[in-house]
């Protein structure tokens, strides 16, 4: 692995618990520039699945909608 990325500091403490000779995962994937990851053969991603889970319970009491809110557009993480 050449670079992770994860915004919830207790995800990457797991990370870097689970995989000590990876780098540090870094906290923001909107930081970083595209000339800074590194060479790479395979490039995966996962997207958040907080809009799409059956117990966003935050999105719904806020929107009435487990599919719209902060979700993947929002700029706001890790609120409640």
């Amino acid at each position: 692995c050449v670079l992770a990325v994860e915004v919830d500091p207790g995800a990457r403490a797991v990370y870097s618990e689970n995989f000590p000779a990876e780098t540090e995962p870094l906290g923001d994937v909107e930081a970083i520039d595209a000339e800074d990851v590194p060479e790479h053969e395979i490039l995966t991603a996962g997207f958040p699945c907080q809009p799409f889970a059956q117990c966003n319970t935050g999105n719904a009491a806020l929107t009435g909608s487990i599919r719209e809110g902060p979700g993947i557009r929002g700029r706001e993480r890790g609120g409640a």
